[in-house]
């Protein structure tokens, strides 16, 4: 895992995948990549449906429960990443 502050500022990064199996840390990176790295697309993973609530107060998208699986991941990044190529056409 990389220390959010320990990335070097200037690097341009498309995505960001917060998969621990903290939800409180899940939620930090979230909130750092977007607000400090300027990461719009980003996937996080919350583990305790009861903090399901803080994520989507938080506008982070997210997977939980049963839909936390490699392929919802993978279609969570692939949609994202199709509705920017659309944008920008």
């Amino acid at each position: 895992m990389t220390e959010p502050f320990l990335i070097e500022q200037g690097h341009n990064f498309q995505y960001l995948f917060a998969l621990s199996e903290s939800d409180a840390d899940n939620i930090v990176l979230c909130k750092i990549g977007f607000k400090v790295y300027d990461i719009e697309k980003m996937i996080s993973f919350c583990n305790d449906s009861r903090n399901e609530g803080i994520f989507i107060r938080e506008k982070i998208p997210h997977l939980t429960g049963k839909e936390i699986t490699a392929q919802r991941l993978y279609e969570a990044v692939l949609q994202k990443r199709e509705e920017k190529l659309w944008e920008n056409i």
